[in-house]
């Protein structure tokens, strides 16, 4: 898996706000921190690498990582699981295999959107570091740019734009995760498993790392999955 570090500070993987970050750090400029809105002082910028997550340990592009954005486990993975259905359906709709993507998402130990060991990675990284980094979490992630860098006066976040809900067949989250609980329950009950060990490792981080100005709450921590709405199949609108 390939994990974004944006200008030089801030590490994240794929389905914690990186389209919106990769976009922030191809611009050409930015309001240099601590300059007024309307200002002319801008600073040039266009600062973004990629590392694989396995090798961020001793590594120069990482070494100056002080943040580390992130969602909680379950909800990262629904977002892979969601991003290879509906993304599968929308480009292959007579001929994706569910079967064979469940498969893919469960066997493969690391792809574009999903790794097993993604926590246990990213808690001995942060480990490896003179300071430990402080977790921004997703929901966090306008407030933080907004304060830490003076992104958002720049950049204004739409969530639209990246929730896949203008393509031709999409699903809410809990619609897709219900559908597949119920029509694939083997499988299904193979992916909770994938959760159990690097949880553990979640607990470490959020527990171990500062926090960027977010209470995490008991819900946020426990390690659950609400279904509730029928198991229809997907179709067009």
């Amino acid at each position: 898996m390939t994990i974004n570090i944006y200008n030089k500070e801030i590490a994240g993987p794929p389905k914690c706000g990186s389209r919106f970050l990769s976009e922030i750090w191809g611009n050409k400029k930015m309001l240099k921190p601590g300059s007024k809105l309307g200002s002319s002082d801008w600073i040039e910028i266009n600062n973004r690498e990629w590392v694989d997550l396995l090798k961020m340990i001793d590594n120069p592009i990482t070494s100056e990582v002080k943040w580390i954005v992130i969602r909680p486990p379950m909800e990262f993975m629904e977002s892979a699981i969601h991003t290879e259905f509906v993304g599968g359906w929308n480009r292959e709709r007579e001929t994706l295999n569910e079967v064979d993507t469940l498969y893919r998402i469960i066997m493969k130990e690391s792809q574009s959107h999903w790794y097993r060991e993604l926590f246990k990675s990213f808690y001995l990284f942060g480990l490896s570091l003179p300071t430990p980094p402080t977790i921004v979490m997703l929901d966090d992630l306008t407030d933080f740019l907004k304060e830490e860098y003076f992104v958002e006066s720049i950049h204004p976040y739409k969530k639209t734009k990246y929730d896949f809900s203008s393509d031709p067949i999409w699903l809410r989250k809990n619609e897709l995760m219900y559908y597949l609980e119920k029509k694939y329950p083997k499988q299904w009950d193979m992916l909770q498993t994938l959760f159990k060990t690097d949880e553990l490792f979640w607990y470490k981080m959020i527990n171990e790392f500062p926090i960027w100005k977010s209470t995490i709450n008991e819900d946020t921590k426990k390690f659950s999955l609400k279904n509730d709405l029928p198991p229809n199949p997907p179709s067009e609108k």
